[in-house]
């Protein structure tokens, strides 16, 4: 029986069903390793995990202490100060200089909160035998907080490291790192004391949307970083930007970014089930740590490391983006009401909190779409290979002769 043009679309079209059943099939439920070795090594995981983290606050604590001690809250001081350890060395004093000409002329002309900026030289890898955290990038920060009814100054404690000679500390001034060095600080410099429902919220977990500081400037569309470079890096972002997306995002955020406003407001005032690292922890003494230096991206959005978080990869510029939206006095209104925070920023800005920060997750990350399917170029570019491939198969059988 000859194989004429119609009955091999009709071989294609069946082997294509039966692809689909294979690929859309329901697939078995995940083994598990339950064998009692297994489990005592998770403990043994998490166990050094809270040790680690126990070790690294009682550093942050120590070297705190340290620097109140060493500068303690002088009237007439200026309201923003940036002091160097003093077993820094000529070059992380140079970095100091240079980082408080960049910023002096960011400052607000008359601050709500004065803040120091301390720069630290860290060599610690141990702390009573417990290894610390391996520091990454230049610039790692923590946040000292000032208390409500004093004069507390806002402490940005920075750690940097000495760098072999050769390397330099170019990406310590770069835009990303200056808009994220001075934190929640920033926001007490320039707008006070939040109002106590707003700071409740915050340290529950909202922090995580603060900790950028650059509100002049618009925020940009988030873009994948390529896995490997050359010609085949834009290949790679074509291809994968959606998957990289969906990685990069929980389930709850991306049904925010795909126009679901209800799971926009839970994921801005209920983290209560979110399992994924968060960009920023707060300890109690009203200290707020991060999770990675300032310097880095702050997710590590490549295929094979990508970091959920709630609002995605830009979650730490929402605060930023809503001063930016709406204006510095609309959001000093919001930021010391004493109500809730939605009612708070509905009376500031006339806008729903959860239908903007829809908007804004679809401007961040492009319009997502609900439900199984595909992007319209994927769907034609497969469209076109099962063309091409009929047509060469139809071109070969006329060409088959029989000796």
């Amino acid at each position: 029986m000859a194989l004429t043009p119609m009955r091999w679309l009709a071989v294609a079209v069946m082997l294509g069903g039966v692809a689909a059943l294979v690929i859309l099939r329901e697939p078995a439920a995940p083994t598990r390793n339950t064998s009692p070795e297994y489990q005592y090594h998770l403990r043994e995981e998490r166990a050094a995990a809270h040790a680690g983290a126990a070790a690294e606050r009682l550093v942050v604590l120590k070297l705190l202490d340290s620097v109140r001690r060493a500068n303690p809250n002088a009237m007439g001081a200026p309201p923003f100060r940036v002091l160097v350890s003093a077993n820094a060395s000529p070059r992380v004093r140079l970095v100091s200089e240079r980082l408080a000409a960049l910023l002096l002329p960011r400052r607000p002309v008359t601050p709500e909160v004065p803040v120091d900026l301390v720069l630290l030289v860290d060599t610690a890898t141990r702390i009573r035998g417990v290894p610390l955290a391996a520091q990454h990038g230049l610039l790692r920060t923590d946040y000292a907080l000032p208390t409500v009814g004093t004069n507390d100054r806002c402490v940005v404690l920075t750690r940097t490291k000495e760098l072999a000679a050769g390397r330099r500390y170019s990406d310590a001034f770069g835009d990303l790192a200056l808009s994220k060095l001075l934190g929640p600080c920033a926001y007490y410099e320039a707008f006070g004391h939040p109002g106590p429902r707003i700071d409740a919220w915050l340290r529950r977990h909202a922090w995580n949307y603060g900790l950028s500081a650059d509100w002049n400037r618009a925020p940009t569309k988030w873009k994948t970083h390529p896995w490997y470079y050359g010609a085949g890096a834009r290949l790679q972002t074509f291809y994968t930007d959606d998957w990289i997306m969906r990685r990069a995002i929980t389930s709850r955020g991306y049904r925010c970014a795909a126009g679901d406003v209800s799971s926009c407001d839970s994921a801005l005032f209920d983290r209560r089930s979110v399992r994924s690292l968060q960009s920023a922890k707060v300890w109690e003494g009203d200290l707020v740590t991060t999770r990675v230096a300032v310097d880095q991206e702050g997710d590590r959005n490549y295929w094979w490391a990508t970091t959920a978080e709630e609002l995605g990869p830009r979650e730490w510029e929402l605060l930023a983006a809503v001063v930016h939206d709406f204006g510095p006095d609309p959001f000093r209104q919001f930021w010391q009401s004493r109500e809730e925070p939605r009612v708070a920023f509905r009376a500031a800005t006339g806008h729903d909190f959860a239908e903007w920060t829809r908007e804004w997750a679809q401007r961040t990350y492009g319009v997502q779409h609900r439900g199984p399917g595909i992007a319209l170029a994927g769907a034609g570019y497969g469209v076109g290979v099962i063309g091409l491939a009929l047509a060469m198969v139809m071109f070969t059988a006329r060409r088959r002769s029989i000796s």
